[in-house]
């Protein structure tokens, strides 16, 4: 629970769900597309406090004392999921957010929802609502945290760059929406036609890390523009070589190779400015029975087969 001057944001409970609905359609009416919501009380519940908890809430409540400000009269033809009486109307914003797995980072938290109504705005809610999700990211071992934005909401883009965030233009978000994701996972291919009946599709376990890291750093890699080995010396130095070879045959990349002194290569994970950095193993944390050394066996066995 965190205190501000006129306000207490502290975790939603599940009498605040027609409350948070009511926010969503403002949400939703806010970005043009009041009609979009379906989401119901039952699977709001269902999935914010059942037993399989899909994600978590905070929302701000007026402290006792506080007059509400007047809002303004909504003018809306969309039929809202709850009534007057059923609302807190001392809630006056939430965030709603989920864990997320980044193979380049790890441990990811998702911001879907952040909302203060109109009048209670300019007053550092926002602000602080962003600051309770990072110290949720960091008590959970998270890297990184995430949300999306529209492009034309500036007063959004102003509050997310004033406390750091950076907004990421060559990514684009993509969907499958109802009847289009039944259809696709009902579909006995792929979208290529071609059958799968010689491969088989199973739950990654933890023998797999070994073969899923080098994927990624042959990913990483072919994404680059450069490549910058840190670390490089002796028999490094061949398997450097060998893995410019195997993943740049084209040489349409940059290699950098400098540092006298290095125990492994591995890939940094993202591809900064367009330059990797590769320098030593460990940068996911793969529990005892995948050590650092077992990686490097695994690494330097990739490189001298050719995987």
């Amino acid at each position: 629970v965190q205190e501000m001057e006129n306000v207490l944001i502290r975790p939603a409970s599940p009498e605040d769900a027609p409350s948070i609905l009511w926010m969503i359609q403002l949400i939703a009416e806010y970005e043009k597309e009041p009609y979009e919501p379906k989401l119901t009380r039952k699977e709001f519940l269902r999935d914010g406090f059942g037993e399989e908890k899909y994600f978590s809430a905070l929302v701000v409540e007026l402290k006792t004392g506080i007059p509400l400000v007047e809002e303004e009269r909504r003018n809306s033809s969309t039929e809202m999921p709850s009534s007057s009486m059923e609302r807190n109307e001392r809630l006056i914003g939430y965030v709603l957010y989920f864990s997320r797995y980044s193979s380049w980072r790890g441990r990811m938290l998702h911001i879907e929802d952040l909302f203060v109504k109109e009048p209670y705005r300019g007053n550092g809610i926002g602000s602080q609502l962003m600051k309770e999700c990072a110290k949720v990211a960091m008590s959970r071992g998270c890297h990184r945290m995430s949300w999306e934005v529209l492009d034309w909401n500036v007063d959004a883009i102003r509050l997310y760059k004033r406390i750091g965030g950076t907004l990421v233009h060559d990514w684009l978000c993509v969907r499958l929406v109802e009847d289009d994701l039944k259809r696709f996972a009902a579909a006995e291919t792929n979208q290529t036609g071609t059958m799968l009946a010689d491969v088989m599709i199973r739950e990654a376990n933890a023998a797999d890390v070994p073969s899923l890291l080098w994927l990624r750093l042959r990913d990483a890699v072919a994404r680059a523009a450069t490549v910058c080995c840190t670390g490089v010396n002796g028999l490094w130095w061949r398997h450097y070589t060998g893995l410019k070879r195997m993943i740049s045959g084209d040489n349409s990349r940059d290699w950098l190779c400098r540092g006298p002194d290095a125990r492994a290569l591995h890939g940094s994970g993202a591809a900064r400015g367009g330059c990797l950095h590769i320098s030593r193993v460990g940068f996911l944390d793969t529990g005892p029975s995948c050590s650092a050394a077992f990686f490097t066996k695994q690494f330097l066995n990739a490189l001298s087969t050719g995987r």
